[in-house]
């Protein structure tokens, strides 16, 4: 409490929330309540109860236009693969993008791609924290894992298709279009309606793509660290990431 002093209500809810009453859990749990990382930290990344939402928004945000971007040339590929009627080859067709518009046709609606991935990110972060904290089970239970990550990420999705249809207009559509002008196209085509067109198919896919990513993520950094195999660092985390990111784009492609 913020007059340091410990209250019976304070110390029992602390240890009510436990799963078990052992030394290590009661550690992790203070570790974690204090937003203190000293890199044993199990559970999954939630917010310190004093950090700001907005703070926890800005990183998950800066986090996913950071990974967006570097992989944007390979995204541009798969939706032309998706989107044509003849074979794709990635190298040929990253090859052709720079022939005709250099850099910037490899990056081709990453702009777009940004303005819709911040927000989105940001908000899967901040909704999937907040669901962990107050949906009732074990903060540990895979399904409930799993149950908070799609709807995270169905939360994060409405909230930002109409960014994820211009972004997909304006990658497929090579030119000098604007977001702007880009989105007003779209909406003379149909309205307002067509800016959300195609959402219950990405709603299909993004619901059991974020929870797969999420659980998987969560599980693999449970198994490695609770056997004490190996030692919490950022590559071992970017690979837990990688790993369950190709097991939830496997399931949902």
């Amino acid at each position: 409490s913020e007059d340091g002093l410990v209250s019976f209500e304070e110390f029992f809810a602390f240890f009510d929330k436990l799963e078990d009453p052992s030394l290590r859990s009661v550690a992790q749990s203070w570790v974690h309540t204090c937003g203190i990382d000293i890199g044993s930290d199990l559970t999954a990344s939630l917010p310190p109860q004093h950090m700001p939402l907005w703070r926890f928004l800005v990183a998950g945000g800066i986090g996913g236009c950071f990974s967006r971007t570097m992989t944007a040339p390979l995204e541009k590929v798969k939706i032309e693969a998706q989107t044509s009627t003849s074979p794709v080859r990635i190298v040929s067709s990253l090859a052709t993008s720079y022939s005709r518009s250099g850099i910037k046709g490899l990056f081709a609606g990453n702009g777009a791609n940004c303005l819709r991935v911040f927000p989105m990110a940001g908000l899967t972060c901040v909704a999937y924290s907040q669901l962990l904290q107050r949906m009732p089970g074990k903060p540990k239970d895979p399904p409930r894992r799993l149950l908070c990550g799609q709807l995270a990420g169905a939360v994060a999705a409405i909230s930002t298709y109409p960014l994820d249809t211009i972004r997909a207009r304006m990658t497929v559509k090579e030119g000098n279009r604007g977001i702007l002008s880009t989105a007003n196209a779209i909406i003379k085509e149909g309205g307002m309606r067509r800016l959300y067109a195609g959402m219950g198919p990405t709603l299909l896919a993004v619901m059991p793509f974020v929870g797969i990513q999420q659980a998987t993520y969560d599980a693999l950094k449970m198994l490695l660290f609770d056997s004490g195999a190996v030692t919490p660092s950022v590559p071992l985390f970017l690979a837990c990431g990688a790993i369950a990111g190709t097991a939830a784009q496997g399931v949902v492609y």
